[in-house]
């Protein structure tokens, strides 16, 4: 297996949690420079890897107060794995990982994928929550005409993953794959939008499945695909951790008003609407950060000294990770 190794930033360390089945997750750590107020764990979407979060990590002002965790979540970049994944299996891995970094509690911050495995992390452990990012979640209610169509034949498609995984148990079909350094590739885009427009541009650059199942085996691209719009819109309302969500009004992947009444009946969530075509991150990297330290500067009033003085220390807590 071939891996181009997620870029880290300057300040950051590369870590390694064994899980308990030896699958071995990938993330990487940039300690605060100053008293420890908050952690922010960073999850990517799908078919993407930890590089998503390497321009945020690099920029935020957050570093002074806040630890910064960007992850491989499973079956993607450096934590390449076989095994059938769900949003069951993902959130297992980030209580493991929240663990062994001795984190009680974090706030999680997921754009596509990643905002149903925080949303769904925070349905199920809500005591390890301080709050909530979801950038561009896809409720299954909130789906196009013609993606819904596809999603109700979602059933049929349980034989074939069976048999790939039956396939990769043995060593069959398994290959090569080259993680995607996006931290280039949105850069790229955005030339290419200031000369040609915004969204086919980023259609052809961020959302062509091809590419996509060239980056993990297919049977886990299909998985995760499922998982992306597989927490539904009612379930939003168990979540009660304070939360800001994020939507393009532009998506061609999901209807943003439905998405927007589901996220409004959550006891603790704002909206923001921007202007873009799904990619938040990629189309408007300054306004997804300034939003994202703006609500954790807010839960920082929120939670006054105690949560500084908690963890004041950020060696203090115990850890099994390994620095290569």
């Amino acid at each position: 297996m071939l891996f181009e190794t997620s870029p880290a930033n300057q300040g950051e360390h590369r870590c390694t949690l064994v899980a308990s089945d030896g699958t071995r997750l990938a993330y990487q750590i940039r300690p605060t420079s100053g008293r420890r107020r908050g952690v922010l764990v960073a999850l990517h979407g799908l078919s993407s890897n930890m590089s998503r979060w390497a321009e945020f990590s690099a920029q935020t002002r957050l570093t002074r107060n806040w630890e910064i965790i960007r992850t491989d979540l499973r079956g993607h970049g450096q934590s390449l794995d076989w095994r059938p994944v769900d949003l069951g299996r993902w959130c297992r891995d980030l209580l493991s990982l929240l663990d062994t970094e001795g984190h009680q509690r974090a706030v999680l911050v997921g754009h596509c994928l990643g905002a149903a495995v925080a949303a769904e992390f925070a349905r199920r452990h809500p005591d390890r929550v301080q709050g909530l990012v979801l950038v561009e979640p896809l409720l299954p209610e909130a789906l196009p005409a013609r993606l819904q169509r596809y999603y109700r034949w979602r059933g049929l498609l349980r034989p074939l993953l069976a048999a790939a995984h039956a396939a990769y148990a043995v060593g069959l079909h398994r290959r090569r794959y080259r993680s995607v350094d996006l931290v280039a590739l949105d850069r790229a885009a955005r030339e290419r939008m200031a000369q040609e427009g915004g969204a086919d541009v980023i259609r052809k650059s961020h959302g062509r499945p091809l590419d996509d199942m060239r980056r993990m085996p297919w049977a886990l691209y299909v998985e995760a695909l499922l998982a992306t719009v597989g927490l539904p819109g009612d379930r939003l309302a168990e979540i009660g951790a304070p939360t800001l969500a994020l939507l393009s009004n532009g998506s061609d992947l999901s209807d943003c008003q439905v998405t927007r009444r589901y996220l409004e009946a959550m006891p603790r969530c704002e909206v923001r609407v921007l202007d873009a075509h799904h990619w938040l991150p990629t189309e408007r990297p300054d306004d997804v950060r300034i939003q994202i330290e703006a609500f954790c500067r807010g839960l920082e009033i929120e939670a006054g000294e105690p949560l500084e003085a908690a963890s004041a220390d950020p060696e203090a807590s115990p850890s099994q990770r390994t620095r290569p």
